[in-house]
């Protein structure tokens, strides 16, 4: 019996002490498709009003490239209710302007442009991917704010002008229905160009959305990425009248710029839309380490079978010309 344990012990041992390299079969995560469309029915700041959608795919998993890779054959076709067929979007390459703003490549409409309360239905289609689809609208209404703006100037060591501006901004909301809001700040600047014979030309464009933080005045708003505009959701001011008091500053070079007018613009946002901007900015404030206490944030998503975001919203914008 003493040998029989002492054979047991010895073969636990053994086995203790041999390694076994074990492959386990796991099927790779496949990549998805993400679609990026935020869309409304016009936009003065835009050459057209055409509504413009994104596709990228995720990279694989366990790959060392974390970026979204760009999707240029995929089929994107959008409907509007009752299944009726608008238009088989094109895929498009951005003008100079707008890859100085960051724009990707996008698949566009020809002539269609979205109307507020319809709603649409967007399918994409890719080689090797599950198609997606997702349904989004434009808000019916449009958000009616009044919007006021003071400035000073001051001339920094190195040549440049420092200006501080105060936005005041008063919201009239809707009642009986929740609303969200996404408020953007925009300037109007002169590029000045001085020809051989003397002669100054001016070429207008349009910066921002400029970066300007809330003034305390027991108001909630979500600062957007890189405090470059605001979320605001109604809770408290249902149905009445909400207002912010905004501040911040911006450099310009006065021997090549002039600073022209201010724009406003409030844009009255579907619930979607409001959801993924306000996930999407704190995600980008926990992974930037500016709010270390708060958990991972999952990113809002209303993309069938894929990732991202196709949502309308309804703006209106407010010129504030400064010379009056």
């Amino acid at each position: 019996m003493i040998r029989h344990i002492g054979i047991f012990v010895c073969f636990l041992l053994f086995s203790a002490s041999c390694e076994r390299e074990v492959i386990i079969d796991v099927d790779p995560i496949p990549s998805k498709l993400v679609i990026v469309s935020n869309f409304s029915s016009g936009n003065p700041l835009e050459s057209d009003s055409l509504m413009r959608v994104t596709v990228s795919r995720t990279a694989p998993a366990l790959s060392q490239n974390d970026t979204l890779i760009n999707v240029s054959d995929a089929v994107v076709e959008l409907f509007a209710d009752d299944e009726v067929f608008k238009e088989r979007l094109h895929y498009r390459q951005p003008t100079v302007q707008e890859k100085l703003r960051g724009i990707q490549p996008y698949y566009s409409t020809s002539n269609f442009i979205p109307t507020g309360g319809e709603i649409y239905t967007l399918r994409v289609s890719a080689p090797n991917f599950t198609p997606v689809e997702a349904t989004g609208f434009i808000p019916s209404t449009e958000a009616e704010s009044e919007a006021s703006i003071t400035t000073s100037e001051s001339r920094t060591t190195n040549g440049f002008v420092n200006v501080d501006f105060e936005l005041d901004l008063t919201i009239n909301d809707f009642p009986t229905v929740e609303n969200f809001y996404h408020i953007n700040l925009y300037q109007f600047i002169n590029l000045l160009r001085v020809s051989a014979g003397g002669d100054t030309t001016r070429t207008e464009i349009v910066i921002g959305p400029l970066a300007f933080n809330l003034i305390d005045n027991n108001q909630e708003v979500l600062p957007y990425i890189d405090n470059r505009g605001v979320l605001i959701k109604d809770d408290n001011f249902d149905g009445g009248s909400g207002n912010f008091v905004f501040e911040g500053n911006f450099l310009y070079n006065p021997n090549s710029e002039e600073v022209g007018d201010f724009v406003v613009e409030v844009r009255n946002t579907s619930e979607d839309y409001y959801l993924y901007h306000s996930s999407l900015a704190r995600q980008v404030r926990v992974q930037s380490g500016f709010d270390a206490i708060s958990g991972p944030v999952v990113l809002h998503n209303n993309i069938e079978n894929g990732c991202g975001i196709f949502a309308g919203y309804s703006p209106v914008f407010t010129r504030l010309d400064l010379a009056n």
